[in-house]
This record gives structure tokens, C-alpha cells and sequence, in this order.
């Protein structure tokens, strides 16, 4: 287990034993706020900030939490973001799995996550399944560790850039459903995001019958929003 929730957390966790469970894996995906899909390609006049959430899969094996990484080194300025947090709110998340309240599967906080660099580490949430403070995550089931608010204001026009996701950080790690730590880490599917502004000259135009716009759905959609 990593140290990507706080030390009490931990120490109760750690009594817990760590009982192996076959194949522990799970999947971290980004998923656009505005269109519900990986991949979003339209910036339209006033366009600046826009929302990246930041998902947890749990595998057959299930999942006690996650704290993990997005990296934009792409983009190529830490200015460029304006928040970084777990969003503590009682929307349901795309599995309907509250992200705070009795219901919650992954209550708990450990740390802020932190921006660094072209870097924002620990995005993160975890449970403490045998006090009962959370549940954790079934397999199959999906939660959102929280977000990333960007300002693409600047960036530059007709690039496409890509944001990675990872468990590289210092205090990241994503737990089964024992609350030990998935290794190797190849067992877990880091998946990325897409993001592409075209010419503002490029923008479509009501009535000119040229169709400019291209948003690319990806096969896995999350059909509710936080």
C-alpha cells in the first residue's frame, strides 16, 4: 500500500491483513465533462475552461480507492491549470456511486492533490471498508477520484493534444478490493484524453453549409455527469 491517504487511514487499513484476491486490475479513465467521452475537438468563441474528470474502474477484484496522475506536458504550462480537486458533492457519479453522504463507496480524502510542473498527482479517494466509511468499489463499478479544470484559452490552434493518466507519483497507487496495492502496475489500464482546437477561421458557420465540426465519441461513455 502507498501513502496517498492520510496515516490514520493507512494504519487501520494495514490491520486489515493482505489476503491476495485473484487478478486484482482496474481502469483509470478521463473523461471530458462538456461531452461525456475521451475525446472533445471544439472551441468555440469564449472557450477557455474546460473540466477533465478523472475515473476509477475497479476490475474483478474490486477496489478500496486510488490516488493517481494527470499528465499535461503537452500543453506545456502549469498556468494552464485552474483547479485541481475531489469534487465533494452528492451528484451521483457514472456508476451511481455518490461522491459523498452515508452512501458513498470512496468517502475519504487523504491529501490535496497537487500540482506540479505539467503534472497534477494525487487525485485521489479511498475507503475505510471495515469501520464501515465507505464501501468500496464491486467489480465493474466505476467512481469519479475527482478533476482537473483547465484554461485552453492560449494553447495553440489546430494541435491535438493528448493527456495522459499514471500512478507515478510519489504518493499514487490504486488498491483492490483488500486495500493492497495493484503490482504490478501493469495491471492497471491507464487510458488518455483528447483534446483538439481548431483555427478560429475554422469555426462553423450557421448557413454555410460547411460542416467543421468534429467531436469523435469514444465506444465508452458515461451517460451521467457529475
Amino acid at each position: 500500500m502507498r501513502r496517498f491517504f492520510a496515516a490514520a487511514v493507512g494504519s487501520v487499513l494495514a490491520l486489515a491483513g493482505f489476503a491476495g484476491v485473484a487478478q486484482p486490475s482496474a481502469t483509470i479513465d478521463l473523461i471530458w465533462k462538456d461531452n461525456g467521452t475521451n475525446e472533445i475537438g471544439f472551441g468555440g468563441p469564449g472557450f477557455q475552461e474546460i473540466q477533465l474528470n478523472v475515473i476509477l474502474t475497479a476490475g474483478p477484484a474490486g477496489s478500496e480507492g486510488a490516488g493517481v496522475s494527470v499528465d499535461f506536458r503537452e500543453f506545456g504550462a502549469e498556468t494552464l491549470v485552474l483547479s485541481a480537486s475531489r469534487e465533494f458533492n452528492d451528484n451521483p457519479t457514472p456508476a451511481n456511486t455518490p461522491s459523498s453522504g452515508s452512501d458513498s463507496v470512496l468517502p475519504i480524502q487523504g491529501e490535496l492533490p497537487q500540482i506540479r510542473e505539467t503534472r497534477v498527482e494525487l487525485i485521489n479517494a479511498v475507503c475505510i471498508c471495515d469501520l464501515g466509511i465507505g464501501t468500496g468499489l464491486e467489480a465493474g463499478q466505476s467512481h469519479q477520484l475527482g478533476y482537473v479544470t483547465f484554461n485552453v484559452a492560449l494553447l495553440d490552434r489546430s494541435v491535438r493534444y493528448t493527456i495522459t493518466s499514471d500512478a507515478d507519483g510519489p504518493s499514487d497507487g490504486v488498491l483492490d478490493g483488500d486495500g493492497n496495492e495493484i503490482l504490478p502496475k501493469t495491471e492497471i489500464t491507464f487510458n488518455s484524453a483528447f483534446l483538439e482546437l481548431p483555427e478560429p477561421g475554422a469555426l462553423p458557420v450557421l448557413g454555410s453549409g460547411i460542416a467543421v465540426l468534429a467531436l469523435v465519441y469514444r465506444r465508452r461513455r458515461y451517460s451521467v455527469e457529475p
